[in-house]
């Protein structure tokens, strides 16, 4: 994969999410609000009106699809980018499907069919971590993706090894995500969720910190990127 063929299909789901918004405002009658947040337990407690609501995550992805295209050609290290091309779009077309699921639930609410989605974050989440966790080693040493702490900002050789041990992190991480949430009860668990998450960047930040200790024994406690 090269980054322009990703921005192509980034850009087609984006554009099917603005199609499936101007689709959805056209069923529903008009001046109907729309869910945009659930609480833990999958009830709506957050409306907009539909002709903003059904398009907020739209925008979103509009955003992150202009990201992913100028990004590395306006950032320093932007060519480090152009260089592990399948792990940058990869991770964007991740968050492109994980936005999708978004905008999924709340069109799936305007039309009384709400989706659980206290079991369903989980699992998208968990996919998301599987998916990322697996090329995230891939990812070369940038100032825009990946995990940038001081100490993998200030030393390539500490960013290499963190995003390694970060793959596999993420990878299991999200594999605790997807067989906790489908363990009954098919409930919300936001423990679950805040849990791992807050392994995952507990460990992921911890680790290259000790790595920049090993690689630079007599250098300053906090290192300036």
């Amino acid at each position: 994969m090269n980054i322009r063929l990703g921005a192509w299909i980034t850009g087609a789901i984006t554009l099917a999410l603005v199609t499936v918004g101007a689709w959805t405002l056209s069923q529903i009658p008009a001046g109907r609000s729309v869910p945009i947040h659930f609480r833990v337990d999958g009830q709506p407690n957050g409306w907009a009106p539909a002709d903003i609501g059904l398009f907020i995550i739209p925008g979103v992805s509009v955003l992150t699809w202009l990201m992913q295209i100028f990004l590395p050609r306006i950032t320093p290290r932007g060519a480090n980018l152009q260089r592990s091309p399948g792990a940058y779009d990869t991770i964007w077309i991740t968050i492109a499907l994980v936005l999708s699921f978004a905008e999924a639930s709340i069109v799936a609410a305007a039309l009384g069919h709400p989706v659980n989605v206290t079991v369903a974050l989980p699992v998208v989440l968990g996919l998301m971590f599987i998916v990322v966790g697996n090329v995230l080693p891939k990812l070369r040493w940038n100032y825009v993706m990946g995990i940038r702490t001081p100490w993998t900002l200030a030393d390539e050789r500490v960013w290499d090894k963190t995003h390694r041990f970060g793959g596999w992190v993420m990878v299991l991480g999200g594999a605790v995500l997807v067989i906790g949430a489908l363990i009954p009860p098919y409930v919300g668990k936001p423990g679950l969720v805040a849990g791992t998450v807050g392994s995952i960047i507990v460990l992921t930040i911890g680790k290259s910190y000790l790595l920049w200790r090993e690689t630079n024994p007599g250098g300053p406690a906090k290192p300036v990127a």
